[in-house]
């Protein structure tokens, strides 16, 4: 089942905010921690989806989205969307990306902007890179645009660093896009994500 963000019924949902508030063993600090005691608790919370009115946006769990979003809270009180960390790093990487990258070949989109489609366009189009240069190409020598792992970073230019392989960059882009499906608790997502990059893996 899916919702608007903004057709939330407050006022049934308050009841479990209640009820998560009230118990003195729910591990508040974590949203991992908290993620796993809810579920233990009540499976089906997690049925239910919440999504924005930014069709670009990715759907997230109920459960997820109240626990995540606290952690941003507390962190900093006006915030208004969940804090969520994967999904904080490539949002900002996507953003630079769509700033700097103005060739047709390598541009994500039309007029960019930043969200979770873009962020998966972005890894689509890394992922198709990093394939055609493997292809093409039997050494792991970097090349301008292709991009590689340095450290726990991908860049499209030569750092000075030595990179990480192709396949080592390949795997890196779909742990963490993986984890930014895991954090939203967007299960039919990832299953679908998986499924496809399966090519890039072979």
């Amino acid at each position: 089942m899916e919702t608007l963000l903004d057709q939330i019924n407050w006022i049934d949902q308050a009841k479990n905010m209640e009820k998560w508030l009230q118990d003195i063993h729910f591990p508040f600090k974590n949203p991992k921690d908290m993620i796993h005691y809810i579920e233990n608790k009540d499976p089906s919370l997690f049925n239910h989806m919440i999504v924005q009115t930014d069709p670009g946006e990715l759907p997230q769990s109920y459960a997820h989205w109240w626990c995540y979003m606290r952690i941003g809270r507390r962190e900093t009180p006006a915030k208004t969307q969940p804090l969520y960390p994967t999904y904080e790093k490539w949002h900002n990487v996507n953003n630079a990306w769509n700033k700097t990258n103005l060739s047709a070949e390598t541009k994500t989109m039309d007029n960019p902007t930043t969200n979770g489609a873009s962020i998966f366009a972005m890894f689509t189009c890394w992922l198709d890179m990093l394939y055609i240069d493997s292809v093409l190409y039997a050494d792991e020598r970097t090349r301008t645009n292709i991009p590689r792992l340095y450290g726990d970073k991908i860049l499209w230019e030569n750092n000075g660093q030595t990179p990480k392989s192709r396949k080592e960059t390949t795997r890196y882009i779909l742990q963490q896009s993986n984890e930014i499906f895991y954090e939203r608790g967007f299960k039919q997502g990832l299953a679908y994500w998986q499924k496809y990059t399966q090519k890039y893996l072979n």
